[in-house]
């Protein structure tokens, strides 16, 4: 029994360890703050982990120096990125992408725009920061979809 009880600790130590980002549901929402965000003289941000069975997001742009705002999506666990396309009215695949501004903002993709089949995303802004930003995602499950 105690060699049973000391495996169950250790398994359970184990799966604390590799269970990852945790993300706490609201009505169907999640919010994720992109550490370290876009830093001074760049455009890529850190990456962030997409919560399992989402299928939208919206990012809040913060207030940044004059670009457009993109994102990289990973389907492989952050190993490659690549642009995010979107169908534009079901019909032709355009890149997601906003039109050059200074933040203080809320972007959301067209609805067709579904993220399920990724893992990690990374915001892309059109132009060096000139300070670090920091980007919000706001993850939304289909409402058919459980809360957990």
């Amino acid at each position: 029994m105690r060699k049973f009880m000391v495996m169950l600790m250790v398994v359970a130590a184990i799966a604390v360890m590799t269970a990852g980002q945790a993300i706490a549901w609201h009505d169907g929402y999640a919010e994720v703050t992109i550490t370290g965000g876009v830093v001074t003289d760049n455009t890529l941000s850190s990456a962030a982990t997409i919560p399992r069975g989402v299928d939208y997001f919206t990012i809040y742009v913060p207030t940044i120096t004059s670009a457009t705002v993109s994102v990289k999506v990973s389907p492989d666990g952050g190993t490659t990125y690549d642009d995010l396309f979107c169908l534009n009215n079901g019909t032709n695949s355009v890149l997601w992408s906003s039109a050059a501004g200074t933040g203080g903002m809320y972007l959301s993709p067209p609805p067709d725009c579904r993220i399920s089949f990724f893992n990690r995303i990374k915001i892309l802004t059109g132009a060096a920061q000139a300070a670090d930003r920091t980007f919000k995602v706001f993850f939304k499950k289909d409402p058919s979809k459980s809360n957990n």
